[in-house]
């Protein structure tokens, strides 16, 4: 197991957060966590069609720079565990679609502090490699995983050499985490090449998208672009994948797609 503890530059240009979670709020794996509030279905039902997308004029303003989404998530990883509720029947059917199962080798992209490790013990993954930008985060991921599969690393995973040397993989899982990537396209296709002929790449989150985006218009605004309908995503993936999975409704969101041989 290997945790680069790599820390990167502070922020010279950033945005003001104090990095305080709400008391009255918990944030939820399976449901996303990003220091926002998680709204409930009454609350969304009292929104305009369009509010949610209104709480985040995210991509008509400027990208966000993947230091602050360092800074951000190093200040909320001491605790992030403490305050993770999962949602298991979400859980399941997400890593279900993603073709979690035994003897497959994994990358599991952003994994923050280990959320999906117990799922990757329990499925019998053949091995993990778990890689997160937070070295707060990437730490406590390492901790959870001594004596098992997983490898974690600190690192940025559209660059990071050890990641392209364990290449290729059967399944990569981009859970709870696509919005804060600044480039999209850029990270589908590149993870679409750490996959072997036949694998499979999952971006999904435990939630919908409106919920997500409400939630995110919290102090995670400047870290988060916003979740790109299911049909933007279907069609970032078609230049290397077949998708075969498109899901958004109340209680999740998903796009999985297969690497052509």
């Amino acid at each position: 197991m290997v945790c680069r503890q790599v820390r990167l530059p502070r922020p010279v240009r950033g945005y003001r957060h104090d990095g305080k979670a709400q008391r009255d709020h918990r944030r939820v794996s399976g449901q996303g966590h990003c220091g926002g509030y998680l709204p409930n279905a009454q609350q969304l039902r009292r929104l305009p069609a369009d509010r949610h997308r209104r709480l985040l004029p995210l991509r008509a303003r400027a990208m966000i720079d993947k230091r602050d989404v360092q800074s951000f998530f190093d200040r909320l990883a001491p605790g992030w565990d403490a305050e993770l509720v999962r949602n298991e029947p979400v859980i399941a059917a997400i890593l279900d679609n993603a073709g979690v199962q035994p003897g497959v080798r994994v990358l599991d992209v952003a994994c923050g502090t280990g959320v999906l490790f117990p799922d990757y013990t329990a499925r019998q993954a053949g091995h993990v490699t778990a890689i997160d930008l937070s070295p707060e985060m990437a730490a406590r991921a390492a901790e959870k995983a001594a004596g098992t599969c997983i490898e974690v690393i600190c690192g940025d995973v559209e660059t990071d050499v050890q990641v392209q040397e364990s290449a290729p993989y059967d399944v990569v899982m981009v859970y709870n985490a696509f919005p804060h990537f600044p480039d999209p396209a850029g990270l589908i296709r590149r993870l679409s090449g750490l996959l072997r002929p036949g694998g499979r790449l999952s971006i999904a989150h435990g939630m919908s998208r409106a919920a997500l985006d409400v939630h995110h218009s919290g102090s995670a605004h400047a870290v988060s672009m916003g979740l790109l309908p299911e049909e933007e995503v279907k069609s970032l993936m078609a230049p290397y994948l077949d998708v075969d999975v498109v899901i958004s409704d109340d209680r999740m969101y998903q796009v999985c797609g297969v690497k052509r041989a």
